[in-house]
């Protein structure tokens, strides 16, 4: 599937270039003549220089990566001062709704460690669901109000209700898809939080009851790593994605894996096997994010076990910045052998 898009009456090679420099350390963008072809998870964009225009095309396997590839692209430019008298508008219909979004309904909720409780949802399908990624965005309208759900402005960036009808939107991992009943399993870590800080998550978590309706946007990209050698860091915000990636694992790849906790009642429900070699790191009562025992197991490997190793992490954010920079400083791990990921930050 494709879609085109032109911006006239701009400094096009400026605006090119902006995009190589944001871009170039995440992902392999090339330039060839005019055109600089931009790979994203999602699919691929593509800018070619015209005068004084630059002419933008996006393409990618379904709608709901097309929206992506060009939420992408306007979200850079909504970003970055531009000279243009135009804004970008993408061909093809734009419906009511994004296409990766839809509503979602608890059936029902159990605490499957002391401090997760496991949220089972259904909707009319969530088939594109299963090979499209593990993570998904839940969106929890204001209580007492109807909600207003977002929709698309011709740009293909979200539009989202303001004032009372504000909504909060938080990202969680699929724990588990039924593609015949219809049925996602999302855990939510239930934790106190500091008076005045919102926890929209948590709060939806602890009281989930069946019947309640959230949005969700679909994933948009395989995030589960393959290799033969794979090192592996949560704390219990990662653990359901540490999950699916060692339900994933093939027979023939090892992996270490480290998992956070506070104490031996908090183990997950992670696979064994004998390629699996899991330990678990105890706060032992001290403040989650606070300890750095994940950065600490990290240093116990002086360098990956394996040349071609993949590292993973899903932390707090402190913990994420030490672990990415053990990982490009330290380590020197190419961009394409890690993905480190933030899960929250505390107050």
């Amino acid at each position: 599937m494709k879609s085109y898009s032109t911006l006239s009456n701009c400094d096009a090679g400026a605006i090119v270039d902006g995009f190589f420099e944001a871009f170039h350390e995440h992902v392999n963008i090339r330039r060839e003549g005019d055109s600089c072809f931009l790979p994203l998870r999602y699919g691929l964009a593509t800018l070619t220089v015209a005068g004084d225009r630059v002419e933008f095309s996006a393409e990618a396997e379904d709608d709901i990566r097309l929206s992506y590839v060009k939420m992408a692209v306007a979200e850079h430019l909504a970003t970055h001062p531009l000279t243009s008298t135009e804004k970008i508008e993408w061909t093809g219909a734009l419906g009511e709704a994004p296409p990766f979004f839809q509503t979602i309904e608890v059936v029902s909720s159990r605490m499957v460690t002391p401090h997760i409780k496991r949220v089972t949802f259904r909707s009319d399908g969530f088939g594109s669901y299963a090979a499209g990624g593990i993570h998904v965005r839940l969106i929890f309208p204001p209580a007492g109000r109807k909600p207003v759900w977002p929709s698309l402005s011709a740009d293909g960036r979200i539009q989202w209700p303001s004032g009372p009808d504000t909504l909060a939107a938080r990202v969680y991992t699929i724990r588990s898809i039924n593609l015949e009943a219809n049925e996602i399993e999302i855990d939510f870590v239930l934790h106190d939080h500091e008076d005045g800080v919102a926890a929209p998550g948590a709060d939806f978590g602890a009281d989930a009851a069946p019947g309640q309706v959230v949005g969700i946007f679909a994933p948009g990209g395989n995030e589960i790593p393959k290799a033969q050698s794979l090192l592996l860091f949560a704390d219990e915000t990662g653990l359901p994605a540490m999950a699916r990636i060692l339900e994933d694992l093939p027979a023939t790849s090892r992996v270490s894996a480290f998992a956070e906790v506070d104490s031996p009642a908090d183990h997950y429900d992670l696979p064994s096997a004998a390629n699996i070699e899991l330990t678990y790191l105890y706060r032992r009562g001290r403040k989650p994010g606070t300890v750095g025992l994940l950065p600490e197991a990290m240093r116990q490997f002086t360098t990956p076990c394996h040349p071609s190793a993949y590292l993973w992490a899903g932390c707090e954010f402190d913990d994420y910045m030490e672990i990415r920079r053990l990982a490009r400083k330290d380590w020197r791990l190419a961009r394409e052998n890690h993905s480190v990921v933030a899960y929250w930050r505390k107050p």
